[in-house]
């Protein structure tokens, strides 16, 4: 049943009254029940009301029949939309190309060639090559038939474009292997660096909108793991530029060009750039509105993060609660980035109650996010044990903390976790000299561009230390200064 709410929630309005009219125009008298269920579904009902509103007697094999149909019938309608919307112009080209091998196969040569070369212009145009393979076979197979076409000329285009082909494939490779290993290390840069070796990539230009997404993740990846997305800046512009410059393939290529515009966002935000984070965001909104709020289930909470994240760090602390708070769907890095506002706003208790709610296991949360947000979930819970006077839990958790945690230290230059783990745990013990030491020590390991999030807990020493009750203000201040 789940899974049918989820196809459901995929349907912007306009799908949804298309498909209901579909559906519709296939049932027969009286027979509405697949409707019904749709309906219901779509309102969010559960299984037992939906079950009864139905069937006046329970039927559990008619039902399992009915939700089975449904499933189809939603599923075909997602393929036939998708494949109107995003492979128009495949199917023209295939179309084409299918039309000028049957020219060649009845002798009409040159009427073969002559659609070849105009399906070839636009298949170049949005970056098809797996197609221009093969008009470049296809004219290849039949070049000694023609009087005008030139062999060596083709064959380079047909090599060139290969090697094109072959990139694709290869960046592909590289980008599974990167998304398999993420979980097993702590080394994200190696990682990336010995699957680029391994597959040969080589960023380029002739990349197409696809492959320049996929790049785009993977840097993307580089900057949440190492926490420094100042390293990466520089690579996201360019291909932020090169992406850009596709300007045709923008509306076809309309999800990776959303994907894209979040990452942006997210990495303007994390280099403290709020503005230009919120720039990115009104723009990412711009179009989904332009295209009646296509995929605006799937980046929903993206949107309500980079919005909350805006308003907290823009001295809106209150609109971004409030927006957290009426974001209803589960969400990790929403329950998480609510606690940082409850504590920074003082509300330590509503910060730990929610905080009791993230209680599966680290191996869940660290197989699912990632182990930096792992790491991030408990310092913020070692925090809130401090605040709320709860020392022997806190002693528990802190000893488990640094069995799991330091050894991942050892092969990286990213230590202030480490300090500030130390740093924390002196003062639990009230020596604030050596707290003191620590926050100098940290703050002699810190970049001039340091992460946004280590700032907070950064903040948060330095509040402790000076024994204010002016986190949020101290919090905006470092990251201001």
């Amino acid at each position: 049943m789940k899974e049918i709410s989820n196809i459901i929630h995929l349907l912007s309005q306009q799908e949804i009254n298309e498909f209901k009219k579909i559906q519709q125009q296939k049932n027969k008298i009286r027979s509405n029940k697949n409707l019904e269920l749709f309906n219901l579904l779509a309102s969010g009902k559960s299984t037992s009301a939906i079950l009864d509103k139905i069937y006046s007697t329970p039927n559990p094999n008619a039902f399992y029949a009915l939700k089975k149909r449904l499933q189809d019938n939603l599923t075909d309608f997602i393929a036939q939309k998708g494949f109107e919307q995003e492979n128009s112009v495949e199917q023209e080209l295939l179309k084409g190309l299918l039309a000028a091998r049957i020219f060649f196969e009845n002798n009409l040569t040159n009427l073969g060639f002559k659609l070849l070369w105009k399906i070839e212009k636009k298949a170049i145009d949005f970056e098809l090559y797996s197609i221009l393979n093969e008009i470049y076979l296809s004219a290849l197979q039949h070049i000694h038939l023609s009087s005008t076409a030139n062999f060596e000329k083709v064959s380079l285009k047909a090599q060139q474009n290969f090697k094109k082909v072959e990139m694709e494939f290869r960046l592909s490779l590289a980008y599974a292997k990167i998304e398999n290993n993420l979980a097993k290390t702590t080394d994200i840069d190696g990682l990336i660096k010995s699957a680029f070796q391994e597959h040969q990539i080589e960023i380029s230009k002739d990349l197409s909108y696809k492959s320049l997404s996929k790049l785009f993740h993977i840097f993307h990846i580089k900057g949440k793991y190492e926490i420094n997305y100042f390293t990466i800046s520089n690579y996201l512009i360019s291909l932020y530029q090169e992406i850009e410059n596709k300007e045709k393939l923008n509306q076809k290529h309309l999800f990776y060009r959303l994907e894209v515009l979040i990452i942006m966002s997210y990495s303007a935000f994390r280099k403290r750039d709020f503005e230009e984070s919120f720039e990115y965001l009104k723009k990412i909104k711009s179009i989904l509105e332009m295209n009646n709020h296509k995929f605006q289930e799937q980046f929903q909470e993206d949107l309500i993060l980079l919005e909350a994240y805006y308003l907290n760090f823009t001295n809106q602390a209150s609109a971004a609660i409030d927006v957290l708070e009426n974001y209803k769907d589960q969400s990790f890095f929403k329950d998480l980035f609510l606690i940082t506002c409850y504590l920074q706003q003082g509300r330590k208790k509503e910060a730990y109650k929610k905080l009791l709610q993230l209680n599966k296991s680290d191996h869940f949360y660290e197989k699912k996010y990632g182990w930096i947000w792992v790491i991030k979930k408990n310092m913020i819970e070692l925090i809130l044990l401090i605040e709320l006077d709860k020392l022997e839990v806190f002693s528990s958790r802190i000893h488990s903390f640094k069995r799991k945690i330091f050894p991942k230290f050892t092969t990286t230059s990213n230590n202030n976790i480490v300090l500030f783990i130390k740093a924390i745990e002196y003062y639990d013990k009230g020596e604030l000299e050596k707290v003191a030491k620590k926050i100098e020590q940290i703050k002699d390991n810190s970049s001039p561009h340091e992460d946004v999030f280590n700032l907070c807990f950064y903040a948060w020493l330095v509040t402790k230390m000076e024994k204010s009750n002016l986190l949020y203000e101290n919090t905006l201040h470092l990251i201001k200064n």
